[in-house]
């Protein structure tokens, strides 16, 4: 999978140069409605603990792929996000290598709406919310019995975006050592959004795996599994640099972040990301 991600790197100048030049929106100001696909991949460094079974911590450094439909101006942005990962989790204890195998898919969409601030134009504040879903089905063979592990979490989040425009307006010439530089004006903007949550959902077993319906050679693979409204915790964030092209598609790189546990004590769940992205914007408008 990483071979995708480096394909996609070494493809970026056609992709962002494929279309004939447009006017690019260049004011975080700007009220025109602007729509995107949104393509993208990244290495997710993502650690988890799994209470009921192992008090100690997998970890992993995995491929994520996502996609994502966005509409956007200074007044409004809403956003569908896809994303998915697979990766084998391990855990190095008492000189030996186990491991988890697990498939995480992601699925979200936000709303959020320009705040009148005076903050100058160059700066950008939004308040919305975002409803997130996201589960994880682990197999851990050294486990046995206990092998198959699975979680959901729902997460309605009140979420707040803060925009800065640092664009370089006019075009800038000089010298450096014996080296002369000419740059051209270039639209970027710096973004970060910080997501809470208002309500917090999980599905899961409890404490242990193994329930009764093995006995009955009948088994059932969520038997004893129970979904709980207003439980356990979540967050996230997201830092973006955007950097527009000419024909009005966006570069963006991109570090997320998002952290989620189950209640309880003995049988918690708990989990992190670290998501380093590159991603592709395309204009659809």
């Amino acid at each position: 999978m990483r071979n995708i991600f480096f394909t996609l790197c070494t493809l970026l100048p056609c992709l962002l140069y494929s279309q004939a030049p447009i006017a690019t929106q260049t004011n975080v100001a700007s009220t025109s409605k602007t729509k995107f696909i949104q393509v993208g991949a990244g290495f997710d460094n993502a650690y988890f603990t799994d209470f009921a079974t192992s008090a100690l911590p997998y970890s992993t450094s995995a491929m994520r792929f996502d996609l994502a439909f966005l509409r956007s101006s200074a007044r409004r942005e809403t956003k569908m996000y896809f994303g998915f990962s697979s990766a084998t989790f391990k855990l190095v204890a008492d000189q030996q290598t186990f491991g988890s195998t697990v498939n995480t898919p992601y699925l979200a969409y936000t709303r959020l709406y320009q705040v009148p601030l005076k903050l100058g134009e160059k700066w950008n504040f939004k308040l919305g919310g975002s409803l997130d879903i996201t589960g994880n089905m682990r197999m851990n063979p050294g486990l046995q019995n206990n092998a198959f592990g699975l979680e959901m979490f729902n997460t309605l989040f009140g979420s707040a975006k803060m925009s800065y425009d640092i664009s370089r307006k006019k075009e800038k010439q000089g010298r450096f050592l014996l080296i002369s530089y000419h740059l051209k004006p270039k639209t970027r903007i710096l973004s970060y959004q910080l997501n809470l949550p208002l309500m917090n959902n999980t599905y899961r077993n409890g404490y242990a795996y193994t329930n009764a319906s093995t006995i009955s050679n009948q088994t059932r693979l969520t038997d004893g599994y129970q979904y709980h409204a207003f439980s356990g915790f979540r967050m996230s964030s997201a830092l973006h640099y955007d950097l527009y092209y000419p024909n009005g598609n966006i570069l963006r790189l991109g570090y997320n972040w998002e952290a989620y546990r189950t209640a309880g004590d003995f049988d918690r769940f708990q989990m992190a990301h670290h998501y380093f992205q590159l991603a592709l914007l395309f204009k659809t408008n």
